[in-house]
């Protein structure tokens, strides 16, 4: 009897259509119990509502999603695709890419990793990462819209197209995507490149599968690690004071007041509310990170929506796109719960992502959620049709950033309306070795 890989079982193209209900009940579900049950003083009945707002949602996608998959989608789409080749992509890719990213670091005031290395203290990195993209101003302010549509989207598709037509500088410009993502020291950012690569691995790019897998996963895992834990500060100077949190408020006449807090985790009850796992040692903080902070964000939200817009739906001003179609005065709703939850930081650009259903929620209503997971059902189709398996695999990417994210940012500022477009219309070279393996396997 052959046995059953479970990692090939979840991440494999026929089973796309349940990777983001998997996201979903893996964040959510088993903290919204622990939510409703421990931290109803906190939450209060907002608990309870998230996870009515969770059962629609998923409920709303699987059905739609059942609907759809009796449309054949892929025959119509043929009919419109084109060919795009490999060396193409490099020069319209891979070469602004590396340029986007040496006038970014040339111009930027201090680099995160040469800071870090250097020993700087994990507060000032925090203030390095917020001034690489986030607070440029003018047109520079585009290079933080470019810089998420090229790393989610862009350099992913190039370096998987470069993969599967077996191209000899292939490593090489994995090299290069892997070191720009971790110039900023965010940790999450390596599974834009990782993770493509994961899923196209697990659906056959490989003849050697466990040993490709564990690769993979151990440089990711270890990476992040890393990451963490020079940002919180394992190499900084003897010199760095206690973590604390600094608070800039806006005052009357325009000046800012400025105040500094020691964060005591362990000893604050209201801080426990966000790392209940801890927060000493970056193997705890990485895992409230990832197991408690998506939920207790998209609680937050809610709490927000409810405490401080008294239940008034934003009907799309927090999409910069959305406001500007309709005329509306843009609503920053992500840095407005970071100042809810932590008060705002120095640069003015902290921001709490929220799950795509809580943010639907505050701008549209229970209408929102059902109308969005439609929309998202009907995204996750137009994927599963499209013979590109590059753009097959980007999409488990942009499925983990909608379980923490916003539709609305996730479609525009991330470039998934994109890679829709791209899905429908773009296909990939057929002459290539790694093209016909990976084919064969999915027939």
């Amino acid at each position: 009897m052959q046995k059953i890989n479970p990692l090939n079982t979840l991440l494999n193209f026929r089973n796309m259509h349940w990777f983001l209900p998997m996201l979903l009940v893996m964040f959510y579900v088993p903290q919204s119990i622990v939510g409703v049950l421990y931290f109803h003083n906190f939450n209060g009945d907002t608990g309870w509502l998230f996870i009515q707002m969770l059962l629609l949602s998923l409920s709303v996608y699987m059905a739609t999603v059942l609907l759809l998959r009796r449309i054949e989608f892929r025959a119509q789409l043929d009919k419109y695709s084109f060919v795009v080749n490999s060396q193409f992509l490099i020069w319209v890719i891979v070469v602004p890419y590396l340029l986007m990213y040496l006038y970014v670091v040339w111009t930027a005031r201090s680099v995160p990793l040469w800071e870090a290395l250097r020993g700087a203290c994990s507060s000032d990195l925090a203030l390095y990462r917020e001034e690489l993209f986030r607070t440029r101003i003018g047109l520079g302010s585009l290079l933080n819209y470019a810089n998420s549509i090229f790393t989610v989207l862009l350099m992913p598709y190039a370096m998987l197209v470069l993969y599967l037509s077996r191209h000899q500088y292939r490593h090489w410009i994995l090299g290069v995507f892997v070191f720009s993502l971790l110039i900023s020291l965010e940790k999450s950012l390596i599974l834009r490149a990782a993770l493509p690569i994961l899923i196209l691995v697990v659906n056959g790019y490989s003849n050697k599968l466990g040993f490709s897998i564990g690769k993979i996963l151990t440089s990711i895992v270890v990476t992040i690690l890393v990451v963490a834990s020079i940002t919180k500060g394992v190499v900084s100077n003897a010199g760095c004071a206690p973590e604390v949190g600094v608070v800039l408020e806006a005052t009357d006449d325009g000046v800012k007041a400025e105040s500094k807090v020691e964060v005591k985790v362990e000893a604050n009850p209201y801080m426990q509310k966000y790392f209940p796992l801890g927060y000493s040692n970056p193997l705890t903080f990485l895992a409230n990170r990832v197991v408690w902070i998506p939920y207790i964000t998209a609680i937050d939200t809610l709490n927000y929506s409810r405490d401080l817009l008294n239940g008034e739906l934003l009907m799309g001003r927090s999409s910069a796109i959305i406001s500007y179609l309709t005329g509306q005065q843009r609503f920053y709703l992500e840095r407005e719960v970071f100042r809810y939850e932590w008060s705002q930081n120095s640069t003015g650009t902290g921001s709490a992502n929220a799950v795509y259903i809580s943010d639907a929620f505050v701008n549209f209503g229970w209408l929102g959620i059902v109308l969005g997971s439609m929309l998202l059902a009907f995204i996750t189709q137009m994927f599963i049709a499209t013979n590109n398996m590059a753009a097959k695999s980007i999409y488990y990417t942009y499925a983990l950033l909608l379980s923490t994210g916003s539709i609305f940012g996730v479609l525009f500022s991330g470039g998934l309306l994109l890679a829709v477009l791209i899905a429908m219309f773009v296909k990939l070279e057929h002459g290539s070795e790694g093209f016909k393996h990976i084919e064969s396997k999915l027939r």
